[in-house]
């Protein structure tokens, strides 16, 4: 399977110099510094410039994710993300770092690579309310196979571009569309990745990626507001008080509206703040 690697620092900074339409010598006059060094440090995957320099760097490029991706590469931080988490400590501290803050930002990682993909395919992805993860498969060069009732990991690539996709239940149990649907978005996210290999339903570190890419992209910003927004006109006046314990019936209607496992539809609710984003602003008597 493929790993994630840290990108090269020289070709990271080559590419995103490319993408901001600058010259060695445009870069290197706005960096305060000579070409030729510039120079040298794309062409050595293994050389980074100092913070001071890098700064500059940074500066420099134009696209907020070009830079960070050169940051990155040198195994920096871009400046401000670096102040705004040195004020957070405890954040960023172990043992919370591993329990709470990572796995948090492993889900940013793979939310922002779901974008990325949906925003590539635009409109023809999206079904009425719902992404088509068949598209995300075909998007990928997939022809994927779906055999029902049938035990090991959930995708088997060949090379051919055919996948088998198994579905441990039946066709027409009650959980059966959601969990297709699931398996095909997790095939083609570990397709995106580069991955031709899954192990799921065993979920080693390897496989925690492209199931958090999955669930980001099956379920969107856009439609998990448009969800909610639907599913609140529908709930009755308990459920849609932010107070009541009644409250949380909101995940099973918007899984269903989406067509989606619950708990994927619990987590991306959780992640967007589209849980608790109102309750926090009411106090106890006030109508939401």
């Amino acid at each position: 399977m493929a790993t994630e690697t840290k990108a090269a620092f020289g070709p990271a900074l080559r590419g995103a110099r490319q993408e901001s339409g600058l010259t060695l010598r445009d870069m290197a006059a706005r960096c305060g510094t000579n070409f030729t060094h510039l120079s040298r440090l794309e062409r050595d995957d293994q050389r980074v410039p100092s913070r001071g320099l890098l700064d500059r760097i940074l500066a420099a490029i134009s696209d907020p994710g070009a830079a960070a991706r050169v940051a990155a590469a040198a195994g920096r931080l871009t400046p401000g993300v670096e102040a705004q988490l040195s004020s957070l400590p405890r954040a960023v501290s172990e043992p919370i770092l591993s329990r709470r803050t990572l796995p948090a930002l492993r889900r940013m990682e793979a939310g922002a690579a779901a974008d990325a993909l949906l925003e590539r395919l635009g409109g023809r992805v999206v079904t009425g309310n719902r992404v088509d993860p068949e598209v995300l498969c075909r998007a990928q060069g997939l022809r994927p196979v779906i055999r029902s009732g049938t035990p090991g990991p959930a995708a088997s690539f060949e090379d051919d571009g055919v996948v088998t996709i198994r579905d441990p239940g039946e066709p027409g149990d009650a959980g059966g569309l959601p969990r297709v649907r699931f398996l095909l978005a997790h095939t083609a996210a570990h397709a995106f990745r580069g991955e031709n290999v899954c192990t799921f339903p065993f979920v080693g570190p390897e496989e925690i990626p492209a199931l958090d890419m999955a669930a980001s992209l099956l379920c969107p910003l856009p439609l998990l507001r448009r969800a909610v927004a639907a599913v609140l006109l529908d709930l009755d006046e308990d459920a849609r008080n932010p107070w009541s314990s009644l409250s949380a019936n909101m995940v099973p209607a918007v899984a269903h509206r989406l067509a989606v496992p619950g708990w994927v539809a619990l987590r991306r609710l959780a992640d967007e703040s589209l849980l608790d984003d109102e309750a926090i602003y009411y106090t106890l008597g006030d109508q939401p």
